[in-house]
């Protein structure tokens, strides 16, 4: 079984970075009207890199403390496949969450980038210990051999990963766009059968506002060592 330890109020983060310092300063300055587009390379290089600098018991206490948040919010337990993602660049680590003893009997499942031109993920089933490849991006991710993807509007939640969020779960990625073409049919389909989307994060890369481009796929929560965060 997995130890959720309480928050632990002397827990030292990084400073933060001069750049995130500079979009708050601007933000709070007055600069509001600014197209968001302009700070989004911004915002993502200096969470990350504050991320980086993040010490490795420190992830793993946040992590934990972050699971203890999620895994006991009511509609969660009747969840049956649940996606989640493998950390890289310091991120908050979802393996806590899928220790949880009262979760043995769900389905995991990892996303795999799609081969060819889509820039798309697919997700494979995943179970403790099953062997990983690394992709071209060096990110580890399940061997796809004898299995088959799941129908994406089939998994009850997906964890996914970001770079920074708000309190609307409005989130930026790294970028790539990888999540938001995956995760399309929200935004289409709103009527359908579809995912809860959960981002998980560290309380440090909530930034005052984000306001989303027409493709961006938002969250219906967002969890982080401290908070939960819902959309609506």
């Amino acid at each position: 079984s997995v130890f959720f330890g309480k928050p632990d109020a002397n827990q030292r983060l990084p400073p933060e970075p001069l750049g995130l310092k500079k979009y708050q300063q601007r933000y709070r300055g007055g600069t509001r009207n600014v197209s968001p587009m302009f700070y989004k390379p911004e915002i993502r290089q200096a969470i990350r890199a504050k991320r980086k600098q993040m010490d490795p018991t420190a992830i793993q206490q946040a992590s934990k403390q972050a699971a203890a948040q999620l895994i006991h919010l009511p509609g969660l337990i009747e969840s049956k496949t649940i996606a989640f993602y493998l950390p890289n660049e310091g991120e908050l680590d979802p393996y806590p969450i899928i220790q949880y003893k009262a979760w043995q009997d769900k389905q995991f499942y990892l996303p795999v980038v799609e081969v060819g031109n889509s820039k798309k993920l697919a997700y494979y089933p995943y179970h403790h210990q099953d062997p990983l490849i690394e992709n071209r991006f060096g990110i580890q991710e399940p061997s796809t051999d004898s299995k088959q993807p799941i129908d994406i509007q089939q998994l009850d939640i997906i964890l996914l990963p970001l770079v920074s969020f708000d309190k609307h779960c409005n989130r930026i990625g790294r970028g790539a766009g990888y999540y938001d073409r995956t995760l399309a049919f929200v935004n289409e389909n709103s009527s359908h059968k579809r995912p809860l989307l959960i981002g998980l994060g560290y309380e440090f890369q909530k930034i005052p506002e984000i306001v989303p481009a027409e493709w961006d796929v938002p969250l219906d929560m967002v969890i982080t060592e401290k908070e939960i965060y819902q959309r609506y």
